[in-house]
């Protein structure tokens, strides 16, 4: 066993997620912790960034995750890079072993039977991205 998703977390009790989280830490089997909708919660699972910090929990930025689909899709050159220091979930005190970072996962741009983005998400139009801060 690789390791678990815990798709939807926002809608868990987050006792849940920290006895969930407890037991598998035990054998170093890690966790992802993903969410959908408001982003809100974010805010409440900072308030626990302890227990997210010291078991084997990860957590993927979509924050950071939209500001580089910003930059990759900004077309003027006028991208203002700063946006990139002042986001993310390191930026606001989970450990950075716990943050995942991406640009495109396959929960963004699905198709429906037409072909059609199903999601309403653009899509970002680049195949790597290397960014020195």
């Amino acid at each position: 066993l690789d390791g678990f998703r815990i798709f939807e977390g926002n809608f868990l009790d987050f006792k849940f997620i920290e006895d969930w989280t407890k037991t598998f830490s035990k054998d170093g089997i890690p966790s992802i912790l993903d969410y959908t909708g408001d982003k809100a919660v974010i805010n409440s699972w900072l308030k626990n960034s302890r227990l997210i910090n010291n078991y084997n929990l990860l957590i993927p930025d979509y924050e950071i995750r939209e500001v580089l689909a910003n930059l990759c899709n900004d077309k003027t050159g006028n991208f203002n890079l700063e946006l990139l220091e002042d986001s993310g979930l390191i930026k606001k005190g989970l450990n950075p072993e716990n943050v995942i970072h991406f640009v495109e996962t396959t929960e963004f741009d699905k198709t429906d039977w037409e072909n059609n983005i199903d999601l309403g998400h653009s899509g970002i139009k680049v195949i790597y991205v290397l960014l020195i801060l």
